[in-house]
């Protein structure tokens, strides 16, 4: 019988606990495979006589992981799939090939797990002469003085920026020291159920945020206004899987501007404005 765990970075090796333990460092005991299974995002393979079972726990499986799990299994001889998985408590159902077993898991996954790397996103462009409403305001505002001003921010129009009210999310960002990413210097982000915590933190690298896929993107919205000196006005489609909220369906529209300081020295600002929220599993 092969007895094998697939890692959530998509490697594999046996099923023992001493194998995790120099793996992960862990313990090792009788527990310490469904532990890796339950807690950690682990997928666990039981494979004898042409009969495959596959265990995992959708809510933290990585698209690394299922991806693995295929490569492993391709060339398996199968006659028949048991997938047993654990939501509110553990289930299984029976499969006739393989890839309908992982297709069944991989839905799971899209809809359960918390791993960022299930996140998917999108933007259009959009014209602001087009959009109108309530927060619209403030975009159109912050359009015609980034115009008038000849893109440069003083001290004190950030002040004025920040205190405006309304319901738009602001954020003030500069490049990082290595140019790689982008530092939030100042944010005013309205509390909402969704709002997660790093959002509300000031001098925090984008790139210490969870959801790492999500980020990156953004990161590339915000340098490409930087380096073009053009705005950017996009509706931004985002299907997001956070650690901290689980999994939340979004539509916003976001404008990012880019600006120079009285010192020449670069920054953006971003408007954005939710226009729908669902949020799935929340924790």
């Amino acid at each position: 019988m092969k007895h094998l765990l697939i890692s959530p970075e998509g490697d594999s090796f046996p099923a023992t606990p001493a194998a995790l333990q120099r793996r992960l460092g862990l313990d090792a005991g009788s527990g310490v495979i469904s532990r890796a299974v339950r807690d950690l995002g682990f997928i666990e393979l039981r494979y004898r006589d042409n009969r495959l079972l596959i265990t995992g726990r959708p809510r933290v499986i990585s698209p690394l992981a299922v991806a693995g799990l295929g490569q492993k299994v391709a060339r398996w001889r199968v006659g028949r799939v048991g997938l047993s998985v654990l939501d509110d408590g553990w289930s299984t159902s029976v499969h006739a090939s393989v890839a309908g077993a992982i297709a069944r898991l991989r839905r799971l996954c899209r809809e359960l797990s918390i791993d960022p790397g299930w996140s998917l996103f999108d933007a259009t462009p959009l014209r602001l002469d087009e959009l109108d409403g309530e927060g619209y305001a403030q975009m159109h505002l912050l359009s015609a003085e980034w115009q008038t001003l000849g893109g440069e921010m003083d001290c004190d129009m950030r002040r004025r920026l920040l205190s405006r009210a309304g319901a738009v999310n602001i954020f003030v960002a500069r490049p990082s020291s290595d140019s790689e990413s982008v530092v939030i210097e100042y944010s005013r982000v309205l509390e909402r159920p969704w709002t997660s915590s790093w959002m509300h933190r000031a001098g925090i690298d984008l790139r210490n945020q969870p959801d790492r896929r999500y980020i990156a993107w953004v990161t590339r919205a915000y340098r490409d206004a930087l380096a073009t000196g053009r705005p950017r006005l996009e509706r931004i489609r985002a299907e997001l899987h956070c650690p901290e909220r689980g999994t939340r369906l979004f539509d916003y529209d976001r404008l990012i501007l880019p600006w120079r300081t009285p010192q020449n020295e670069p920054i953006a600002t971003g408007v954005s404005i939710v226009r729908r929220v669902a949020a799935l599993g929340l924790v």
